[in-house]
């Protein structure tokens, strides 16, 4: 088993801010083509922040089915051909990366600061699996790590904070 875990955290984090952040910019935006799933919440309502945060916790069984429309991919699992990462000299490769998870995420703490364009989010996940096929070669220190098989990664108790700063 592969126990790798601070660069495949980094990279669903990664994924799951692409979700949220979608999320978030669909319903703060007043347009009228949301779809049925997002229930919009006014940015003057000084409950804001817990209407996004219901409204969010609303629509996450949709939005890890994938919605083409607004180019979410499905969740159910996220499937990723290719994952590599080195670190020092250690090269490790993920093949058919199929992460489950993300239909039990909890959002936590939603802030948005509509004059500054920052938006802050808290997600909690209880359980995340990956499995994938690994190949790792390099060196830890001045051990020599080579292997190739199945992959089993469990993510467990994870909180993930997700901030966006629109640049001016």
């Amino acid at each position: 088993m592969l126990r790798y875990k601070s660069c495949l955290l980094h990279f669903i984090m990664v994924v799951m801010r692409f979700v949220i952040i979608s999320f978030a910019v669909i319903t703060c935006l007043d347009a009228v083509d949301l779809p049925s799933y997002i229930k919009p919440c006014d940015l003057t309502d000084p409950n804001f922040d817990q209407c996004a945060i219901k409204s969010g916790q609303a629509a996450i069984p949709s939005l890890v089915k994938g919605d083409k429309k607004y180019k979410i991919p499905s969740l159910l699992p996220l499937e990723i051909p290719e994952i590599k990462f080195r670190t020092g000299d250690l090269h490790i490769k993920l093949d058919n990366a199929k992460v489950s998870g993300f239909e039990n995420a909890q959002i936590k703490d939603f802030k948005f600061d509509p004059r500054k364009q920052h938006l802050a989010i808290t997600v909690y996940i209880e359980n995340a699996n990956l499995i994938s096929h690994y190949n790792i070669d390099g060196k830890i220190l001045i051990l020599p790590i080579r292997g190739d098989g199945a992959a089993n990664i469990t993510f467990g108790n994870m909180f993930l904070y997700l901030l966006y700063r629109e640049e001016k």
